[in-house]
């Protein structure tokens, strides 16, 4: 049922012992009764408050309790009881115990000697040069590998007076400076030094097959090129005539003393990066060629 406004007033308590209240006003009788009815509540509370404080006491002398008797324990011992202390020591892959005793004597610790290649192992076979490597896989014969490295330095040597005979040509090209010295040591052997045979730095820059002014005769007319910057020697070239149906009519071979004009001049080779313009006179039976190609090559 609800309150007037005007019935209300406010009301001031004075707790009790017995968690009573004086009522200033005529409501005061009914929030009395409710206070009453809360006032056990907190006396629980109280009381287990005040039970866990004596626990926590009771705990805090037990423990000094334990602690005391300990210490006496310690101080009346004659003597400590040997100790075994473990530790884990990763050495070589694998873990040991190390144990310690009152008793134990102790013993001066002398350093290790350095391992000798001869007693080396797989573990640091690795870090030893080649020769100990092999006086270690060989115990006692460390002299039987001079034999083996005189074999070596020979072979080496012929390897390599092979390369200079194989390449001499190149070798005098590319450095005319010891071309002297080349053939004067490889003369005596039966070998001379030329300039190379390179077909691939060789063209034909222009070619041109006409017919001349007397009967028979023909005029070829070519200029040959070398791209390279050493010399090669002068090349073989190869006409070839054909008919009106593409067919091959002539196949003729000039070579270097034919159309550079002698024998000496043939052996000359074709400078670096330069140019030779080549004209031959031939005389060709039959019908006129309808179609001519030209190739070079070395024989």
């Amino acid at each position: 049922m609800p309150v007037a406004t005007d019935e209300l007033h406010t009301a001031f308590f004075i707790p009790d012992t017995d968690f009573g209240t004086h009522a200033l006003d005529g409501q005061g009788s009914t929030t009395a009764a409710a206070l009453t009815a809360t006032a056990p509540h907190s006396n629980e509370r109280h009381s287990d408050e005040l039970r866990a404080g004596e626990l926590r006491a009771d705990e805090s002398r037990a423990n000094a309790l334990q602690s005391n008797e300990l210490l006496s324990q310690v101080a009346a011992s004659p003597e400590p009881a040997p100790s075994t202390v473990e530790s884990q020591v990763a050495e070589a892959g694998e873990f040991i115990t190390l144990t310690s005793r009152p008793d134990a004597t102790e013993l001066p610790l002398s350093p290790l000697a350095p391992a000798s290649p001869a007693s080396a192992t797989a573990e640091n076979i690795e870090t030893l040069t080649p020769t100990e490597a092999y006086d270690a896989a060989h115990p006692g014969n460390e002299g039987s590998r001079w034999p083996a490295l005189a074999a070596t330095i020979v072979l080496t040597l012929a390897l390599g007076a092979q390369a200079l005979v194989g390449w001499r040509d190149d070798i005098a090209a590319r450095l005319p400076p010891l071309a002297p010295m080349l053939s004067q040591v490889l003369a005596p052997l039966g070998w001379s030094v030329a300039s190379p045979r390179h077909r691939a730095a060789l063209s034909i820059e222009s070619f041109e097959l006409r017919a001349s002014s007397t009967a028979g005769e023909f005029e070829l007319s070519a200029l040959l090129s070398n791209r390279a910057a050493y010399p090669v020697a002068l090349p073989a070239l190869e006409l070839t005539l054909k008919d009106s149906a593409d067919g091959v009519m002539l196949r003729k071979v000039l070579t270097a003393e034919e159309y550079a004009g002698s024998p000496q001049s043939a052996t000359s080779s074709l400078p670096g990066r330069s140019e030779r313009a080549v004209r031959v006179r031939m005389a060709l039976n039959g019908p006129a060629p309808a179609g001519y190609s030209a190739d070079l090559f070395y024989p």
